[in-house]
């Protein structure tokens, strides 16, 4: 991987967050809220992850879990979700110029995290956290937030090929400079972002609209608001807040 042009990173990054605004506390994905003497990693993204249940609790409708998070299903209503799979690189910190220059090698036939071996990817999906916030036939005015599931154990590594199947997502995201909780997963401070998912390739000030891509609807990327700005810019929740077991007949 190579990034270069005046400030393409910034080393041992800063972010400062404030709850409410930009940053949101959730129980399905851990992350911390500020980051000081940050470092990067690079994230290998397959659009190609399997379907995964997740629970809800019958009388409240909230999320409970995924099929991940319990040893037996419980109890439940069990709803499927698509997912994306992801891999990181090792650690790395730019140049005093913003440079980057990072070479990783893996084994084609299983893909280990670069900065612990012992783990392989972990899932990441967008379910709504209470049914009565999803349109089953809407994603886009359903309220979704992130699940990361823990990585998974080495003997699980998918191979390449896997990540290949579907086309590819490349994320480089701004870390803690310790690990915010164990088993650690990633913080959503993301730098740099590139797909291949996409026929033809995302052009320069677009990005790939996660909502498309889950619908299978065109087109399938959107213009970024933070394109041409040299600043921190952040997209908000997707949180319509649409109740619809308010809107359904009683």
């Amino acid at each position: 991987m190579s990034l270069t042009g005046e400030g393409a990173l910034e080393p041992y990054p800063d972010y400062f967050r404030e709850e409410g605004v930009n940053y949101f506390p959730n129980p399905f994905h851990p992350e911390s809220k500020d980051v000081i003497d940050g470092r990067y990693q690079l994230w290998l993204i397959s659009t190609a992850g399997p379907m995964l249940t997740f629970y809800y609790n019958p009388e409240t409708l909230d999320l409970m879990g995924s099929e991940l998070d319990f040893d037996q299903p419980p109890p439940a209503i069990p709803v499927a979700f698509p997912t994306l799979y992801l891999v990181p690189t090792p650690f790395f910190q730019p140049k005093a110029n913003g440079d980057v220059d990072v070479k990783v090698t893996y084994a084609y036939d299983g893909m280990l995290r670069g900065d612990l071996p012992q783990f392989s990817h972990f899932f990441v999906t967008f379910p709504p956290h209470n049914l009565c916030f999803a349109n089953p036939y809407r994603l886009d005015l359903s309220s979704l937030r992130p699940y990361l599931s823990d990585p998974r154990p080495a003997d699980e590594a998918r191979p390449w090929s896997d990540y290949l199947k579907g086309g590819m997502l490349f994320d480089v995201t701004a870390e803690p400079s310790d690990y915010h909780v164990w088993p650690p997963r990633v913080t959503f401070l993301g730098t740099h972002q590139g797909s291949s998912a996409v026929a033809g390739g995302v052009p320069d000030g677009w990005s790939m609209n996660i909502d498309a891509a889950f619908m299978g609807v065109a087109p399938p990327i959107r213009r970024w608001i933070g394109a041409g700005k040299c600043e921190d810019t952040f997209e908000p929740q997707h949180t319509p807040n649409i109740n619809f077991c308010e809107l359904m007949p009683h």
